[in-house]
């Protein structure tokens, strides 16, 4: 069953809600691949994912770092968030490290931003996805969704 549509999100608020309707349909291990212009609204979606699983502090963007990890519980699990940032990666980078936890953790959520340059030697195959592709359409966001 794949369910998809498209919100539109007029304001921060609307963001926040659609995270937290995301957020309640999430299992656990999954990945969010996150795909939009700069500017789209990605990290300020991220942050508000981030806050609606509960995650403290404070979330920011991995663009130099490629790679944050946040903690959260989740059904009384310890789980991680692993926020990855893919922007600034080249063609040749070998990012089977950075994706090692795959392999070694089982409650996990993947946000990933820019999946398009993981390049054809890399796959998520056995972990459910749900596709974010977001837009602008003047002062709103449109977030493009997709559970595979």
């Amino acid at each position: 069953m794949i369910d998809a549509g498209v919100f539109t999100s007029h304001s921060l608020q609307d963001t926040t809600e659609f995270a937290s309707w995301l957020a309640a349909r999430l299992s656990i291990p999954c990945a969010i691949l996150l795909e939009g212009p700069l500017g789209s609204g990605k990290t300020t979606f991220s942050k508000a994912l981030a806050h609606t699983l509960g995650v403290a502090g404070e979330v920011n963007s991995p663009t130099f770092n490629l790679h944050h990890i946040h903690e959260f519980r989740r059904d009384n699990l310890a789980c991680r968030l692993h926020h990855i940032d893919l922007y600034r990666v080249k063609p040749d980078d070998d990012l089977h490290e950075l994706f090692a936890f795959l392999n070694e953790e089982q409650n996990y959520i993947l946000l990933l931003e820019w999946p398009s340059r993981l390049g054809t030697d890399f796959s998520l195959v056995g972990i459910p996805q749900i596709s974010i592709r977001l837009a602008i359409s003047g002062t709103d966001r449109l977030f493009h969704y997709q559970f595979e």
